[in-house]
């Protein structure tokens, strides 16, 4: 169950499983897992991946809402110990988000020097952001590019695994003039962090710096010193 939910990549491939799964354990007409089915779209992650939910799925969602009031509010608290509560779950927020931007600013980040990405993604992330990253890169090795067809600038590449266990291959798009692309997987529009695919396509390619365009403002080391504008929208960046 969890990879037909949580590993699918295609809304086809998940249908496909969904009732390869329902057929195999005899749950074909069982209601609620057809009433779960026909709301599909709001929570299965593969109908959202196109979206920006830092990679939160519902559940997710829901569980980073309790966790803020967590130890604050109670199903007892009324509406004015609420307003005192909320403030403090804030300042909560605030003060570890300070010590994060300390350990940002004053950490060091080891980094072999062939490592050029890392190297340069150590200088744009936050700590968090940039160990994210880094779970990414290291798994580049894992994986074999061939290229497939070429449209003008745009090129084509088959990302697929090495060795082990199969695990679904992945077409990577880039534009060469650009670097301007995206992967199948989607991770960066689902999450907001390259994932491995494209990574190891850049590896390759010998591109030593991240382009501009796949390096969210709000991920960056200076994005809680002052309010980041959007410049091409003309709008904040959450």
């Amino acid at each position: 169950m969890k990879r037909c939910i949580q590993f699918t990549y295609k809304t086809e491939d998940f249908e496909e499983k969904w009732k390869a799964l329902m057929k195999e354990n005899g749950l074909e007409e069982n209601d609620w897992l057809k009433s779960l089915y026909e709301i599909r779209a709001s929570w299965v992650p593969v109908y959202n991946r196109e979206t920006f939910f830092v990679g939160m799925n519902t559940t997710g969602r829901s569980e980073g809402i309790n966790s803020f009031f967590d130890g604050f509010v109670t199903s007892i608290t009324n509406l004015k110990e609420f307003v005192v509560k909320y403030d403090q779950a804030l300042k909560r927020i605030i003060d570890n988000e300070t010590d994060e931007d300390f350990e940002t600013e004053h950490k060091f980040r080891i980094v072999n020097d062939d490592e050029f990405l890392l190297k340069d993604a150590a200088k744009l992330y936050t700590r968090n952001v940039f160990n994210k990253f880094k779970g990414e890169w290291t798994q580049i090795n894992h994986y074999k590019v061939e290229e497939r067809d070429r449209d003008n600038e745009w090129h084509s590449y088959l990302v697929k695994k090495r060795l082990g266990e199969h695990e679904h291959d992945f077409i990577v798009r880039l534009d060469l003039t650009t670097y301007n692309g995206s992967c199948e997987c989607q991770n960066f529009e689902f999450v907001g962090i390259l994932c491995r695919h494209l990574l190891k396509v850049f590896s390759r390619l010998d591109i030593e710096t991240i382009p501009a365009h796949f390096i969210l403002p709000r991920w960056r080391q200076e994005a809680n010193k002052f309010r980041i504008m959007d410049k091409r929208l003309g709008q904040k960046c959450w």
